[in-house]
Parts: C-alpha cells; structure tokens; sequence
C-alpha cells in the first residue's frame, strides 16, 4: 500500500469520527 493512500484513508476516518462526535456533542464543542 502507498502512503499516500494509508494517509488519505485514515485521514477520512478521522474526518467521520470527528464528524459523529460532532454530530452527537454540538453543544458540547460550540
């Protein structure tokens, strides 16, 4: 596997944890 793409893969998994945390603690972070 390239880098590149183990970076852009673990990058999008942490965008849609992010997203999910965002998702069930909007007050939280805001």
């Amino acid at each position: 596997m390239e880098s590149s793409e183990f970076y852009l893969e673990l990058s999008s998994d942490i965008l849609g944890t992010y997203r999910n945390l965002n998702n069930n603690n909007t007050s939280d972070i805001n």
